[in-house]
């Protein structure tokens, strides 16, 4: 998983203690150089084992002092996900800079978010700084939402369906959601799927998927703010029949 990769890496980078990092064959072709570099420019000891700018990694951590740093807006949110949230326990905190074109804001928004749900505080200084004090995490109950993500794979289903009748209902999804992908629910109602939002008997959040006629000849969308969609969305309207276009895929090339 390159999301646990790239997270651990961070992690690792402030715990005490040497650690090696890897994974499957495919996982050693995905790059994490950048987010290495920008880590050792925080005080973090990690080495390469096999191949530079690839997992493994071998890290020896508890040596991040933090402080600033600058990267491009248009990394994977992950490398930035990963940066943010250990900028709490750094004794310096962490100054970020992104330059150039920022893609993927909503999941930086979310990390932000959650962060501050269980007591960090970082803000957006301005439309390209994100700044993190050195302030520890608290305990706190916390219930986990259900993943839009994987959520638009049983729209992309009941889309396809030809059972006029079909239904489904998942739980644990609210409309008031953090999570970029949460556009799934809008995004599918001209492809023939009308979600609604209820709480069901316990009280907890539930969205129900039912058929309505298809609405639209074309799609065109910007998937800047939710590249992980892009693939459900092709799919879609390939099966559909239905001409599109997408665009702001770039981190699509790392993932």
């Amino acid at each position: 998983a390159g999301t646990a990769m790239r997270f651990l890496t961070a992690y690792f980078a402030v715990k005490e203690g040497t650690r090696t990092l890897t994974g499957t064959t495919r996982m050693k072709q995905r790059p994490i150089g950048i987010l290495v570099d920008a880590l050792r420019k925080l005080g973090a000891q990690i080495e390469y084992v096999e191949a530079e700018g690839f997992p493994p990694l071998c890290i020896t951590g508890g040596h991040c002092h933090g402080g600033q740093l600058t990267l491009p807006g248009n990394v994977s949110s992950q490398y930035i996900s990963a940066l943010l949230m250990i900028g709490p326990v750094l004794a310096d905190g962490l100054a970020l800079e992104l330059t150039g074109d920022i893609i993927s804001r909503p999941y930086i928004a979310l990390t932000l978010h959650l962060m501050a749900d269980f007591g960090a505080q970082a803000e957006w200084s301005d439309d390209r700084h994100i700044r993190v004090y050195p302030v520890p995490y608290r305990s706190t109950p916390y219930y986990i939402e259900g993943d839009w993500s994987a959520a638009s794979y049983w729209y992309e289903m009941m889309a396809l369906t030809p059972d006029q009748e079909a239904r489904v209902v998942l739980s644990g999804l609210s409309p008031g959601s953090y999570q970029g992908d949460a556009a799934v629910a809008r995004l599918f109602e001209p492809l023939g799927v009308h979600t609604r939002f209820f709480q069901n008997a316990e009280g907890l959040d539930c969205v129900e998927l039912t058929k309505h006629p298809v609405q639209t000849e074309r799609m065109d969308y910007d998937f800047v703010n939710q590249p992980d969609l892009a693939q459900t969305f092709v799919v879609t309207c390939a099966m559909l029949g239905i001409p599109f276009r997408f665009t702001g895929l770039q981190s699509l090339r790392i993932k």
